[in-house]
């Protein structure tokens, strides 16, 4: 049956999934804790902002890896089905990789797209992720085994 979610039913298919969240009704953020705990994730959420359902991942990235990321984040979004990825540059802050997905939920969704959804965004960002990692390209990475040598990552998933 598809439903229209709102902020309640988000959260309880979030609680239905078992995963840690923190809640913001106020601004209808929705904080995906359990991400945090993943290594290289900085932020993850979901918004609901009028009739589109928006996940977010933010990871941290070095100065140093800029030059190459610019060049790479067209190629990585090419590999990625639902996750699109940005480069936010701030002049007061380091500078963060977004990886975004947005679905129109007017028409309604049913909790195992919802499901579908969220997870798939998350393997393949998550996967990107952990390439970066392994590049030494994130910030507070502990490998370094001299990806940033070349201009091209070998595989992003």
């Amino acid at each position: 049956m598809l439903i229209v979610p709102n902020f309640t039913i988000i959260s309880a298919w979030l609680n239905k999934l078992k995963v840690v969240y923190h809640p913001s009704e106020d601004s209808n953020i929705i904080e995906l804790v359990y991400l945090k705990k993943v290594k290289g994730i900085s932020y993850a959420s979901i918004i609901l902002l009028d009739d589109i359902l928006t996940i977010s991942i933010y990871s941290q990235i070095k100065q140093v890896a800029l030059q190459t990321l610019i060049g790479e984040v067209s190629q990585i979004n090419n590999s990625t089905f639902l996750a699109k990825v940005y480069l936010e540059l701030r002049e007061d802050e380091s500078a963060k990789l977004i990886f975004s997905y947005s679905m129109p939920i007017s028409e309604g969704i049913t909790f195992n797209q919802f499901c579908l959804s969220l997870s798939r965004f998350e393997e393949e960002a998550l996967q990107v992720i952990a390439e970066l990692d392994q590049c030494d390209l994130l910030l507070n990475a502990l490998d370094n085994n001299g990806c940033l040598k070349g201009n091209h990552f070998n595989i992003y998933h």
